[in-house]
């Protein structure tokens, strides 16, 4: 089985994607003759999974195509600030913002342009507890899904063990990308939580082979 791991830190970024010529150096054979190359790349940009028609442009997206089953992108994480508080509370993650400044939901974009697909599985898990007793929720769903996605229909809570996010079986469907929604994304932060800044890191693992 072929492990490709994403990390994600809790902040924000997002790339254009689309088809770029470049015309490389030229070598020289003598006065009157020239050989130059050209070459030429196909990229395929992140999908809003709330309106899959437009792509939207993110700051970065993974440079690894690996075998062609990779993440293209994930959104980083930013629950802003709040003031010190006797009692629980909750935040919600501000949403992700392309380079046009369109506001889109947090995401992750799996790609798979392999000739012969088996399915794949992504799974995340926090590197070690954003802070103590504080509970990250996220609730992933796909919007369109031509690839035999699947998600949980109960919400997904982030903890430091990995867990299935999302899911595909989908030997017979045609290649492309996929965005699959984080929805709604929590922190749950128990009361007098100490007064500081707190960051984690998401590992993600996208794993090809039989669901």
């Amino acid at each position: 089985m072929r492990l490709l791991k994403l990390l994600s830190t809790f902040t924000l970024t997002l790339t254009v994607a689309g088809i770029g010529v470049q015309v490389s150096a030229a070598t020289y054979d003598g006065p009157r003759d020239a050989n130059s190359s050209v070459t030429a790349e196909i990229t395929i940009p992140p999908v809003d999974p709330e309106d899959p028609n437009p792509p939207i442009d993110p700051e970065e997206t993974n440079p690894e195509r690996g075998d062609g089953l990779s993440i293209r992108y994930v959104s980083p994480l930013d629950f802003g600030s709040t003031s010190f508080s006797t009692e629980a509370q909750r935040l919600t993650a501000n949403h992700s913002t392309g380079l046009d400044g369109q506001s889109f939901e947090n995401m992750v974009t799996v790609e798979d342009i392999r000739g012969t697909r088996d399915g794949w599985i992504l799974t995340v898990n926090q590197a070690e507890e954003l802070m103590d007793g504080a509970i990250i929720t996220m609730n992933p769903y796909v919007a369109e899904n031509d690839f035999g996605v699947t998600t949980s229909s109960d919400p997904l809570i982030i903890g430091t063990a990995a867990q299935n996010f999302a899911q595909a079986d989908n030997e017979s469907a045609d290649a492309g990308v996929i965005s699959i929604g984080m929805g709604v994304v929590t922190l749950d932060i128990p009361a007098r939580t100490g007064v500081g800044e707190y960051s984690t890191t998401l590992i993600w693992n996208l794993a090809n082979g039989p669901v």
